[in-house]
């Protein structure tokens, strides 16, 4: 299976570690590239296909267009979205379903819609999935023991 994650924050902390530790997970038994920005990139490349993209608002068009043109140029079988911007991007992308959609809603969130039209939910409480209207899977948020060293001494 060909597995993409989409990935657009400005700071690595615990959504983008948990996105290193399941796509190393992944890795084992599936092709996985990581869509994300300059700034994430190193976090991913030494393991990882990367596809770097300029980070961009949910409402930037071109940016948008962009996107989907990668996309069509990418082969894959699932796109896995982690927050809600790259989430919401994706659902109105993939208004045609042209691909599998994954989401996964990694903390409260005042509003769930862009989640709702994803194919699949992942939510890493029961806490966290009220409003949600679609089939979901509650996988607890775990903690790797032997993380990638994020931290460098000078």
């Amino acid at each position: 299976m060909k597995i993409i994650h989409f990935v657009m924050s400005e700071d690595y902390a615990g959504i983008e570690q948990h996105i290193f530790e399941l796509a190393t997970e992944q890795i084992k038994h599936h092709e996985v590239k990581i869509i994300c920005n300059k700034w994430l990139k190193p976090f991913y490349s030494e393991k990882f296909e990367v596809i770097e993209i300029k980070k961009f608002n949910r409402r930037n068009f071109l940016r948008k267009y962009a996107l989907k043109q990668l996309l069509k140029k990418c082969e894959f079988d699932i796109i896995h979205t982690h927050g809600t911007k790259t989430t919401s991007i994706i659902a109105d992308e993939n208004s045609n379903k042209n691909y599998k959609h994954i989401s996964t809603i990694h903390n409260i969130k005042k509003s769930v819609s862009a989640y709702n039209k994803s194919d699949h939910i992942i939510a890493v409480s029961d806490g966290i999935t009220k409003g949600l209207d679609k089939k979901y899977t509650v996988v607890s948020n775990w903690i790797n023991f032997d993380p990638i060293p994020i931290i460098k001494n000078s």
